[in-house]
């Protein structure tokens, strides 16, 4: 049961904010679960859950220059958050 859509739905049962855009509750949990997989020491699952999200936010927001608020759920959003923590957990982490 050591699976990303376990540390997900854990993140959603811990998660007690409230984010003005509702895809950002998804981002949310997408992140909680990149840095359960880091805070766990699943380096192989940690640099692919940085890296995957991180590039669903650079193809679909960056990319497309859209506004925040238009952020897609889970990769893309999740990706909005890693984007501000990646210089600091992703270094020796594929990009």
């Amino acid at each position: 049961m050591d699976t990303g859509l376990l540390y997900h739905e854990l993140t959603h049962c811990v998660d007690d904010t409230d984010p003005i855009y509702a895809g950002f509750r998804e981002g949310l949990a997408n992140f909680g679960a990149a840095y359960l997989f880091e805070m766990l020491g699943q380096e192989g699952d940690t640099a692919h859950a940085f890296a995957s999200n991180l590039e669903a936010f650079r193809r679909d927001y960056l990319g497309r220059d859209l506004a925040y608020w238009r952020i897609q759920d889970y990769g893309p959003s999740a990706g909005f958050f890693l984007h501000f923590a990646r210089r600091r957990f992703l270094d020796g982490f594929a990009r």
